[in-house]
């Protein structure tokens, strides 16, 4: 026979109900359920706030003031309208490039934060997923992208070659992620919704381009479907390698 248990009063016994019910939820790590549109900040280089673009062009809302366009004239952008929780779609051959001509992205530090929030569609599971690029090949720049694997790349120019950095995790699918990558003059860093996904020693890097060649938002040139799918909602470059993000 099982003892019996001392009676609990109700606002004691709904505590414990409640304790009981949520346990499990404390297990799993936090993440956020909607972006929180990126802001100028006093290292901001560039930054494209995608839920404020019109029907043809995204206005750079940082020093830079490089303003993008659809790489086909014809095709207008298209927003998710969700107020600054939405965005602007990408989908089949999509991508936005510069409109007109513009100088180099400053970055006289050699050091760099390049980070988005973005939500890849659902059905995107082995398609390779381009983000941002800026430079040459193995020359000068730098890369970011989804892998078939689901896993992120970060890939940056030493003038001779390309370093590739893997995130540990694949990037989510159908939700809203901030993605993340820095360099800080000695190593590349990956973050998913703020949590590091790895780093890579490299102290010769060539992050600054010394032209506006090769630069697209949605696309990688590489591989055979490097065009990016889902949605973004803003995009920010910093001059600094930031190691914390605001999420919530």
């Amino acid at each position: 026979m099982l003892p019996r248990l001392p009676a609990l009063p109700a606002s004691r016994l709904l505590r414990f109900l409640l304790a009981v019910a949520l346990a499990p939820l404390a297990c799993l790590e936090a993440r956020p359920a909607a972006p929180k549109l990126l802001r100028p900040q006093a290292d901001t280089v560039a930054l494209w706030d995608f839920t404020k673009a019109d029907a043809t062009r995204v206005r750079d809302l940082g020093p830079a003031r490089i303003s993008l366009r659809s790489s086909d004239p014809g095709t207008p952008l298209v927003l998710v309208e969700e107020g600054d929780q939405g965005g602007l779609l990408f989908e089949h051959s999509f991508r936005l490039v510069p409109e007109g001509s513009f100088p180099p992205i400053a970055l006289p530090s050699n050091q760099l934060t390049v980070e988005a929030w973005l939500r890849p569609a659902a059905d995107a599971a082995g398609k390779q997923m381009g983000i941002f690029q800026y430079g040459q090949y193995t020359i000068a720049g730098f890369r970011l992208l989804v892998e078939r694997t689901g896993r992120v790349a970060f890939l940056v120019q030493t003038g001779s070659a390309e370093v590739r950095l893997l995130s540990e995790d694949s990037l989510p699918l159908g939700r809203w992620t901030h993605l993340a990558a820095t360099y800080d003059g000695e190593r590349i860093r990956l973050f998913i919704d703020g949590v590091s996904q790895g780093e890579l020693l490299l102290r010769d890097a060539v992050i600054q381009p010394e032209n506006n060649s090769h630069f697209a938002i949605g696309y990688v040139g590489a591989g055979s479907a490097p065009y990016f799918r889902g949605v973004i909602n803003s995009i920010r470059i910093s001059s600094t390698a930031r190691t914390s993000f605001e999420l919530n």
